[in-house]
This record gives C-alpha cells, sequence and structure tokens, in this order.
C-alpha cells in the first residue's frame, strides 16, 4: 500500500533526500537528469572500483553512531522535518526515516565528496532497490517500497504493536493520570522503539549503510529495555492490575528479543560483507 502522505505532500520525496541548500538541489537534480543519458568514463570506472576495494573501509556501527550524533548535534535537521510532518499521525516515523536518508547522503558526501550524488543512488537507492526487487526507479518506488516491507520485520511488527496497546491503555485512564512524567516517557520511549527500526530500515543493507542500520537497532533495543523498566515503575502505582502489568511486559520482552536477535544478524551481515 503506496505512503498516503504522497497524496497530500507530494514534494516528500525532494524533502527525504534533505532539503539540502540550493547549490545541492540544482546539482543533484541535474545529476537525476542526465546521468542515465552518460556513459562512465574510464575516470568513474576506475573510481568504481577503488569504491568498491574500500568495503573493507566500511563504518562499522561505532563509526556510525559517532556521525549520526555529530550529526545530531545541532538539532536543526530534526526540527526542520517535524515542522513538515507534524500534522501528519505518524510523523515520528516520517520524520526518523527522513533522518536515516539524510545520514546516509552525508555519508556519502564525507566518503566521497567529489562522487557523493553519483554514489549515492549506485550503492545506496540502485541497491536496496535490486535486493527488494523492485525496478520501479526514483525515489517514489524506494519508499514504497521501504513501506510495503517494514512489517515483515518482525522486530518492527512487535514494537508497533506494544505501542499500540500502550497508547490506547495511557488514553483509557483519568486526564489527570495521563500526564504523569512516567506514562509521557512510556509512551516516548515505545514510539522510539518502532521509529529507530523504521530508520534502520530505510538506511539499508549495503556494505557502507548497514553499520547504521545497527546503530539505530541499538537505539530502539535501548528503547524497548527503558520501556520494560518503566513498566514495572508504572505497575507498582497500581494503574494496572497484575495480569495487564505481565501482559504488557511479555509483549515488551518479546519485541526486546526480536530487535537483538535483528542486531546479531545484521551484524553477522556486516562482516560477510566487508571482510
Amino acid at each position: 500500500m503506496a505512503r498516503s502522505f504522497h497524496d497530500n505532500d507530494r514534494d516528500w520525496e525532494n524533502e527525504k533526500e534533505g532539503d539540502e541548500e540550493e547549490p545541492w538541489k540544482k546539482a543533484h537534480e541535474e545529476w537525476k537528469t542526465n546521468i542515465e543519458k552518460e556513459a562512465l568514463s574510464d575516470s568513474m570506472i576506475a573510481s568504481d572500483q577503488s569504491f568498491a576495494d574500500s568495503l573493507r573501509y566500511a563504518w562499522d556501527e561505532n563509526a556510525w553512531e559517532k556521525f549520526i550524533q555529530s550529526l545530531d548535534k545541532e538539532g536543526l535537521r530534526v526540527i526542520a522535518f517535524y515542522e513538515k510532518y507534524w500534522s501528519h499521525s505518524d510523523r515520528d516515523r516520517m520524520v526518523e526515516e527522513a533522518m536515516a536518508m539524510y545520514y546516509v547522503r552525508e555519508a556519502f558526501k564525507q566518503k566521497k565528496p567529489a562522487n557523493a550524488k553519483e554514489y549515492y543512488f549506485k550503492y545506496y537507492i540502485e541497491r536496496e532497490l535490486l535486493d527488494m526487487g523492485v525496478f520501479d526507479e526514483g525515489f517514489q518506488g524506494f519508499l514504497d517500497a521501504k513501506e510495503n516491507s517494514l512489517y515483515r520485520i518482525s522486530a518492527y511488527r512487535l514494537s508497533r504493536e506494544f505501542y499500540n496497546q500502550i497508547r490506547a491503555w495511557v488514553q483509557s485512564l483519568l486526564p489527570e493520570i495521563r500526564t504523569h512524567k512516567l506514562l509521557e516517557e512510556l509512551q516516548n520511549t515505545t514510539s522510539a522503539a518502532c521509529t529507530k527500526l523504521a530508520g534502520a530500515h530505510v538506511m539499508g543493507y549495503q556494505p557502507h549503510t548497514i553499520g547504521g542500520n545497527i546503530a539505530q537497532c541499538k537505539r530502539a533495543l535501548k528503547g524497548m529495555s527503558r520501556a520494560i523498566d518503566l513498566l514495572s515503575e508504572i505497575q507498582h502505582l497500581n494503574w494496572m492490575d497484575q495480569d495487564k502489568y505481565f501482559y504488557y511486559q511479555e509483549i515488551a520482552t518479546e519485541a526486546r528479543s526480536a530487535i537483538a536477535i535483528r542486531i546479531v544478524d545484521l551484524r553477522n551481515r556486516f562482516f560477510e560483507e566487508t571482510r
């Protein structure tokens, strides 16, 4: 099913690319228009080979975490995305996915500044589309394919189900209780676990991006672990009966285990592809 926000926000593709400054936007659009018409030069072929040989230098999860932290330091990008998608019902996920593409693009600009635009498509967008069996070129096909495959990830599916249930339960409480800081933190951490997994999925599974995928999954794991701790604290306040507490704890624990298993699987894939 195609993303609903495409109907109301047709310029989302450009925004997802990163809302660049004008010189980058212009160069980027010119490249998209002309690249398929141009034959690869000998220098580009040599450059491609050099990039392929650099897989042993692909960033691991720790390098990606430091890089993401450096980009997040100012916070201007995420604020801009929140302002753009504030009225959308699933804005947190949309913002994380937009940020994921921003992280990848900025990483390519740092790794290969002279060929960032070409390599962003060649070694990220195009390869992700190929791996998903999608032949609809461009960002629309990429985003729709990511959307359609997200619920195949058990870690995301379980985390999302937990978040939906927690949100519904909080809404069933008295108004004066809903705003308690523990309940607000519980909703925020469970939401973060979902959205970080969605962003990780968008970052993809290529040798030069999978480390970022793992870094985001680790953030999701941290969020789910915190949610389990919060459940215990909240249960002592007698806002939920014991049966409900054990039910929620079981879902959250299963989600956390699925995230942990996913991290292990992604690490194995990273080492296989970069050794």
